[in-house]
């Protein structure tokens, strides 16, 4: 699919381009790209290196395999940026030019089907330029490269839409989404879009037959990996984090048991974080060449809710301590206390006491002013500071610290940012969405199946990282990102080729 793509594009407005590049570039090479995972990662890259495969090399020289939850590919990305000598700060910038790459294709789509220069400009500066994905190209993550294979995906989309879904056409989404799976399993979701788009454009039978063409297709294709798990040792061919041979045994209940009450991602960190790492503690950065410990030390861990939290009570928070406390492992005992006091705490709530956490975890994945969105704006040293300060007030420290102000002021303009965005994507569904118009998939113009298309791939995601496999890390929602940012440029466009429902006469 690249020689296709590279074969229709050429730069015309090279001038921004080259601006936009420098930026992002810039960008780059300014931050700090090296991530908790990051040491994880390396590890990982360096059994690849050196003859160990997708695994661990052990201080005693063996090799541990790695099965479950991670795909190979990032790994070899790492691998080959080591081998090549760019480190990990040439291989974010590569990544993060492969993200404005894949944007300028979809400006060149959306000008070669609408015929619009300046709404093709506007996309590739928004896009390009974007608060709420351009934070995390700085970072060493898999979202970043996952998030440019989801624009070429967006682009395909919009030239299906427009062209049908030819052979040549069929092909180039398949393999780009078999690319996309083997960065990171989730890809799997950007079928989601493509479903929908099958019944705008196909019959009945067109479609079974496409979809079942599609499932065979990719489960051929990622087959290879599942067998290498199999014969690896792993129970099942491909399967979650808490299965996977390199995280601590008997936490799936203590995880079960946070994900009944915790509604943020800082809550879900500070409680999970330092038993989920427990398998890989360094005690001894000098002689620790690998991930896994050499002396097991207490997990340290104060179980902590957010202030807000109507969730769960300080009574059982307290409970639960007691249980964790000076451990260094859970039993499987313990395995089966917080199973049953995830069970009894999921009764409690009922079905209104379930819905509202679940509708919490979604809203604070999307609206928390403390997330991030990958850029460098935490402030949990800076609050250790001002902790640790007796003589000064908080506000005169504060006001007298421009780097906190600046901070301060980033992050506030990031969460206004949010606000506006996902208030104009709420108005696009809530003016154009109807029970008459929900199924009338072969009516939908472009900008209707894209809102929709979306607005269903945005709580696929959601659903699974707040529900399926409650880890709350807002930077998955990163993926969805530019599929909105074009809904709602495309909606807020004028022209009156861009109508939202055309219907056929």
């Amino acid at each position: 699919p690249l020689s296709f793509i590279l074969k229709e594009v050429y730069i015309k407005n090279y001038l921004l381009f080259i601006t936009i590049f420098f930026i992002r570039s810039i960008y780059v090479f300014l931050n700090n790209n090296r991530t908790g995972d990051i040491f994880f990662y390396e590890n990982i890259a360096n059994g690849l290196l050196n003859g160990c495969g997708f695994g661990l090399i052990l201080d005693d020289g063996s090799c541990a395999p790695l099965v479950g939850h991670y795909f190979p590919g990032f790994f070899y990305l790492i691998a080959i940026s080591v081998k090549m000598g760019i480190g990990i700060k040439g291989l974010v910038f590569l990544i993060s030019q492969f993200q404005l790459l894949s944007i300028y294709y979809l400006s060149f789509i959306i000008e070669k089907f609408k015929k619009d220069k300046k709404l093709a400009k506007i996309i590739l500066i928004v896009l390009s330029l974007s608060p709420l994905t351009l934070g995390w190209s700085r970072l060493i993550l898999i979202e970043p490269v996952l998030t440019a294979f989801s624009v070429l995906l967006l682009s395909l989309f919009i030239k299906t839409f427009y062209e049908g879904f030819s052979k040549r056409n069929f092909i180039c989404i398949i393999l780009v989404q078999i690319f996309a799976i083997y960065l990171k399993p989730t890809a799997v979701l950007f079928s989601v879009p493509f479903v929908i788009l099958l019944f705008n454009k196909l019959k009945t039978i067109e479609i079974i037959k496409k979809l079942f063409l599609w499932i065979i297709i990719i489960s051929i294709a990622i087959s290879p990996w599942g067998i290498r798990n199999i014969n690896e040792g792993a129970e099942m061919p491909f399967t979650s984090a808490l299965n996977a041979n390199y995280f601590p045994k008997n936490i799936g209940g203590y995880i079960n048991w946070l994900s009944s009450w915790v509604i943020t991602e800082h809550e879900q960190a500070h409680n999970g974080f330092p038993v989920a790492r427990s398998t890989w503690v360094i005690t001894d950065p000098e002689k620790a060449k690998n991930g896994f410990p050499i002396v097991r030390v207490p997990f340290d861990l104060k179980i902590k809710k957010a202030i807000f939290n109507p969730f769960i009570s300080s009574q059982e928070i307290e409970s639960a301590q007691k249980k964790v406390n000076e451990k260094t492992h859970f039993s499987k005992e313990d395995d089966i206390y917080f199973e049953n006091a995830a069970a009894e705490r999921r009764k409690k709530l009922g079905f209104f006491g379930l819905f509202g956490l679940h509708f919490s975890k979604i809203i604070s994945l999307i609206f928390n002013p403390l997330n991030s969105w990958g850029w460098p704006l935490e402030f949990s040293s800076i609050l250790e500071n001002l902790q640790s300060s007796q003589s000064t007030s908080t506000f005169k420290i504060v006001i007298s610290n421009p780097q906190i102000l600046i901070r301060i002021f980033l992050k506030l303009a990031l969460f206004a940012y949010r606000i506006v965005f996902f208030y104009l994507f709420y108005r696009i569904i809530n003016s154009k969405f109807s029970i008459k118009t929900l199924f009338s998939f072969k009516k939908y113009g472009l900008n209707y199946l894209l809102a929709i298309c979306s607005i269903s791939f945005l709580f696929a995601t959601l659903y699974l990282i707040s529900v399926i496999f409650p880890s709350l890390e807002h930077r998955f929602i990163s993926v969805v990102i530019p599929w909105i940012e074009l809904s709602i440029l495309l909606n807020l466009s004028k022209r009156k080729n861009n109508s939202i429902l055309k219907y056929k006469k």
